[in-house]
């Protein structure tokens, strides 16, 4: 499995991409919008909250190389891990979120403890939406970066190599 990660200032263009021009099918989530107008409706009440965020959406996309497709269930469950992953990383102070340095970094069982709590405690306060291309082949996520309970964004440095130890904590777990 391999992603990629970036930043976007606009709701309307990620998830008009994801839905419409992509052909996403929506399987996951915490949005109650079942269109691109519902969901920019919501996505916008938490990025207001952000007035100074610049780039307040994420899209991450997973592409899964094998032919053996995880269920929709698997894939929902994939996804919020590796969001809650990128969130925890860049919520972390010092080495401890150096993803590239295994000597310094965070071991992989505390980081997967941590996941589990941030799933548990404050993954609810984002706005996000899992999609899945009509191949199956990939997974997308649209997520806010502004938690709509503080107001807070999440950070974006290194955030591509957050996203790289999340494909790889991801594996690990599924095998």
């Amino acid at each position: 499995m391999n992603g990629r990660i970036t930043k976007h200032s606009s709701f309307v263009t990620v998830t008009r991409l994801v839905l419409s021009k992509l052909g996403g099918k929506i399987i996951g989530g915490n949005m109650y919008g079942e269109d691109i107008k519902g969901l920019v409706r919501e996505f916008t009440i938490s990025g207001n909250l952000g007035k100074n965020v610049k780039s307040p959406c994420y899209h991450l996309v997973l592409h899964r190389e094998s032919i053996a497709s995880p269920s929709d269930d698997k894939s929902v469950e994939i996804a919020e891990r590796l969001l809650a992953c990128v969130f925890v990383l860049s919520q972390l102070k010092g080495d401890l979120r150096l993803a590239e340095n295994p000597d310094k970094r965070l071991s992989d069982e505390m980081l997967l403890q941590l996941i589990d709590k941030f799933i548990d405690e404050e993954l609810a306060a984002y706005d996000y939406f899992v999609a899945i291309s009509p191949s199956g082949d990939a997974i997308h996520i649209v997520a806010s970066r502004i938690n709509f309970v503080t107001g807070k964004a999440i950070a974006t440095w290194k955030d591509k190599q957050h996203m790289q130890r999340g494909l790889e904590l991801v594996q690990l777990d599924e095998h």
